[in-house]
């Protein structure tokens, strides 16, 4: 067990992987030349033009994510003929650097496993390769896991500090990067709530009453560093000094919408195919749509209360949505993220995709496996026990693995499932050892050979069916007459 957790923390390591990360990166901005930010990417580019920050309309959400890109908008503006280039520089740095370096010590920290500069370039190339869109256009799903990322580090880093002062800092800073990561993708609020939760109950639970009380208070006031330049933009966009990030234009909460459509829609894609007739192409839900003419569901009762009481009275129903939702969500066949050919479907990228998450899955089992008997290596890596080791992991798991959960029940897109896919990206590159794959498989190999065949026929069966499904719009009443 301990050859397989040795851990490379050298700086040539960590500069190695930087440098081949960041080509990675740069090449492929280079492959797919990305001229104009579409949707989403480009309201997030132009709000982070220094010229006109915080000059907010009022549909806009947060403004964390167009803060962080101002550095890059900045010198976009100074070098107009190349400011394809600025943006395309500073995210490959940015995102090679967290991918390489803080992504792989939080995983080893808290999974434990092995970390070469070898081995911190598998997830960076497996989002290069199937998640090419979130890193040659600026969206907000990658900033926001990460930012939870570090948040979740910071507070780790506090719990271990040998000072009050130390830890505090650290705890100020949990709170802004978890503040960030709500900003920055209100779904995000769940893990914030679970954090604050947790400052008390976990990251200061060694320490006394009044440190347990400060460690709370400095974790409120890195949220309140986030939350007070929101409330001005609230009251200047909405008249309101609510602190929260404001996810509605209308007078029906986005998230009581979401759900609502979920209960059609098996997904949706947004597209950049100028032929389409929409941005957007869905996916229908067949036995949804049933649902949902049965209950002559209308605009005037898009409540989360209304939800609730539906789905306690279809339980049945909405366990299959939900199911569909859950495999739609990781079967990639978007690739860039917005399609390009509206009547395309990648079923190569989706195929890949499968067995990268099947071998994610099965690493994970394998290592699971070896748990059992010595214990998560995270233990070592802590300098903590056993017993705290293996209370840690289950609560990154969950709280990383939150948004999932919570945007499962409305309409996905594949990009949703960002952290899931991320996290058994890293079980492969940290934990995934032939060795024992092999022995596992030898042992185990009928039970292994009937999951896979039982994973592949659900997920394909599902996905091809949802495939079929597809429309390029959604009349009303589907679409609540927005």
């Amino acid at each position: 067990m301990k050859k397989n957790s040795r851990i490379d923390c050298s700086p040539r390591s960590k500069l190695c992987s930087l440098i081949i990360a960041m080509a990675i990166f740069l090449i492929l901005h280079q492959i797919h030349d990305v001229q104009y930010f579409p949707w989403d990417a480009k309201g997030y580019w132009e709000l982070s033009n220094p010229k006109i920050f915080f000059n907010y309309p009022k549909e806009i959400r947060g403004y964390f994510y167009p803060l962080l890109l101002l550095p890059a908008h900045f010198f976009s503006n100074i070098f107009e003929y190349y400011q394809n280039y600025s943006y395309r520089f500073f995210s490959a740095f940015i995102y090679a650097y967290l991918l390489t370096s803080v992504l792989p010590a939080f995983y080893v920290r808290i999974f434990g496993g092995t970390l070469t500069t070898s081995r911190r370039l598998i997830t960076p190339l497996l989002i290069a390769i199937l998640f090419p869109g979130l890193i040659i256009y600026p969206l907000s799903d990658l900033p926001a896991f990460l930012l939870l990322i570090g948040s979740i580090s910071a507070l780790l880093s506090a719990k271990t500090a040998v000072t009050r002062i130390t830890a505090g800092g650290y705890a100020v800073l949990g709170g802004v990067l978890a503040a960030g990561a709500y900003n920055t993708r209100t779904i995000y609020l769940f893990p914030l709530l679970c954090i604050f939760c947790a400052v008390p109950l976990y990251f200061f639970s060694a320490q006394s009453k009044r440190n347990r009380l400060s460690g709370i208070l400095a974790f409120v006031a890195g949220l309140l560093l986030v939350s007070l330049p929101q409330s001005f933009i609230n009251q200047s966009t909405h008249g309101t000094w609510n602190p929260a990030v404001i996810s509605q234009n209308t007078e029906k909460s986005l998230f009581a919408l979401q759900l609502m459509w979920g209960i059609t829609i098996q997904r949706y894609e947004t597209t950049i195919d100028p032929t389409s007739p929409s941005a957007s192409r869905y996916f229908i839900d067949k036995a949804g749509e049933k649902l949902f003419v049965s209950e002559s569901l209308e605009k005037s009762s898009v409540t989360i209360a209304n939800y609730i009481s539906l789905v306690m009275r279809h339980p049945v129903d909405f366990l299959g949505i939900y199911g569909r939702h859950f495999v739609n969500g990781l079967d990639l066949r978007d690739g860039e993220v917005y399609v390009k050919n509206s009547k395309g479907v990648n079923n190569k990228l989706a195929v890949l995709n499968f067995f990268v998450l099947a071998l994610g899955l099965f690493s994970a089992l394998v290592r699971y496996d070896v748990w059992k008997t010595t214990g998560p290596a995270s233990s070592t890596n802590l300098s903590e026990n056993r017993a705290s080791a293996e209370i840690i992991w289950p609560i990154c798991a969950f709280i990383l693995l939150l948004p999932i959960f919570a945007i499962l029940p409305g309409a996905v897109e594949t990009r949703f499932f960002l952290p899931l896919h991320v996290l058994l990206y890293c079980t492969i590159a940290f934990n995934a050892f032939a060795m024992e794959m092999t022995l596992y498989v030898k042992k185990h190999w009928i039970p292994v050979l009937l999951g896979f065949g039982f994973l592949s026929i659900i997920f394909f069966a599902v996905s091809t069916n949802t495939m079929s499904s597809m429309e390029p719009f959604i009349n009303p009443p589907y679409r609540f007459g927005q």
